[in-house]
């Protein structure tokens, strides 16, 4: 029997997803626990990595993503340029494995505001971004969730930008929301 390494962690993070502990101890069992350590550290990439450039060196200068983003600069297009540096970020947080688009892939998902719910997220303490300097009718932008449905995921953003963890794409909405905003949207 021929089973691929990477389908074997796609299992791995499903069973832990969903609470099968039965699954993910048989697996650990069978395979070693030390086989499942790249999944458990993701904690240890959110700490690793709190900016653009912390990316960039954990990936390092010779990788093709470092080297793509470093020597290509589109002045006027912040999407572009967004785009390029969504795909470093992700790639590092998902400690540069290849996602399998059959499998589980997470991105986040970002809610639009109008005005008025901008002020009142503003009085009740919660984090949003001013979007006015895009073209868009919208006021602010905040991180609402992280979401996995396969069949929409490749179509919207590419599988490049997805992460192997929910817990993965929560904080890439989070922490990387004004590069997200710049891709998503034009400005003005």
């Amino acid at each position: 029997m021929n089973i691929k390494k990477e389908e074997i962690l796609n299992l791995y993070r499903i069973a832990t997803k969903f609470g099968e502990i039965n699954t993910t101890n048989a697996l650990e069992k069978l395979l070693g626990k030390e086989t499942f350590i790249p999944i458990k550290k993701t904690k240890s990439m959110i700490d690793r990595i709190k900016t653009f450039e912390d990316a960039e060196e954990l990936l390092g200068n010779q990788h093709p993503l470092v080297e793509a983003c470093d020597s290509c600069e589109f002045p006027g297009d912040d999407c572009l340029n967004a785009y390029l540096k969504l795909r470093v970020i992700c790639a590092a947080l998902n400690e540069n494995s290849t996602l399998d688009p059959e499998y589980l892939m997470y991105y986040p998902k970002f809610e639009l505001l109008y005005e008025d719910e901008c002020e009142y997220y503003k009085k009740e303490g919660k984090i949003f971004i001013n979007i006015e300097r895009y073209n868009t009718s919208y006021y602010g932008m905040r991180f609402l969730k992280s979401d996995f449905p396969f069949e929409n995921t490749p179509q919207r953003y590419g599988n490049q930008l997805c992460l192997n963890t929910e817990e993965l794409a929560s904080y890439c909405g989070e922490q990387f929301i004004d590069l997200w905003a710049d891709f998503l949207f034009t400005k003005k």
